[in-house]
């Protein structure tokens, strides 16, 4: 493996998260995929960037209620 290995607390930073959630996602069996080395956790730079990117939520922005086609303002033309 020739990417970097992040600690658990820069990983957390780098996620937004607490570090406390990283290990219960770790002992739930969720999140970025990590490493033991020895008794330490790493997490792979590379596979928190996969992570992430399996998290992203694309779209557009919500419908204002006066939009065309929305609920409310086909209802004021009836």
């Amino acid at each position: 493996m020739t990417d970097d290995l992040l600690t658990a607390e820069q990983a957390a930073k780098r996620l937004g998260l607490a570090e406390q959630t990283l290990a219960q996602w770790r002992w739930l069996g969720k999140g970025p995929e990590f490493v033991k080395v020895g008794s330490r956790v790493r997490y792979p730079s590379d596979s928190l960037d996969r992570w992430l990117s399996t998290r992203q939520r694309g779209g557009e922005p919500p419908h204002s209620s006066d939009s065309p086609g929305s609920a409310t303002s086909s209802s004021r033309a009836r």
